[in-house]
């Protein structure tokens, strides 16, 4: 939906057949992801499209908008100027989000809660974890130090004592 919207950002004599468009897509609201609904509105939105808010209207009636996209149709109308915050309640006002979109709004709540630990607490990271060879560990056969991409490190070594000769 933005790549549609760009076009028309870029060529604003685009506007009115973009904004024609969207407002068919979104007019099958019922064939699409909420998510897809609420990408198409946001394009709208960008165009300050009242011309569609009938469609708008009837998508979010039919609890078929992602309101993370845009908000709710409070929100929406306020947006496209045909109302004022005032007009509204604080509940209208809010993001209805879905089960699982509440679960992780959660999560994220509680992660930004969480205390965060102090440097005294972190483990001492001075010296990297020492890295063994996994080919070696496994008991296999290594490969010969030309294999590869440019015949790995013991070539490289090689080539730099040739030059300092």
């Amino acid at each position: 939906m933005e790549g549609i919207g760009g076009v028309a950002k870029a060529f604003p004599e685009l506007r009115d057949r973009t904004v024609e468009a969207l407002t068919r897509q979104l007019s099958h609201f019922k064939n699409h992801h909420r998510s897809v609904n609420g990408s198409i509105i946001a394009q709208l939105l960008d165009f300050k499209a009242t011309e569609a808010v009938p469609e708008m209207e009837a998508a979010y009636g039919a609890r078929k908008v992602d309101e993370m996209f845009v908000g709710s149709w409070a929100r929406v109308q306020i947006d496209l100027g045909l109302k004022q915050e005032a007009d509204f309640t604080a509940e209208e006002l809010e993001i209805h989000y879905t089960p699982r979109q509440e679960q992780m709004m959660a999560n994220i709540r509680a992660s930004l809660d969480r205390p965060k630990p102090s440097r005294k607490s972190l483990p001492n990271v001075e010296k990297p974890p020492e890295f063994k060879d996994i080919v070696a560990q496994s008991g296999t056969k290594k490969l010969a130090d030309k294999a590869g991409f440019g015949g790995g490190l013991s070539v490289a070594l090689k080539k730099s004592k040739k030059k300092k000769k």
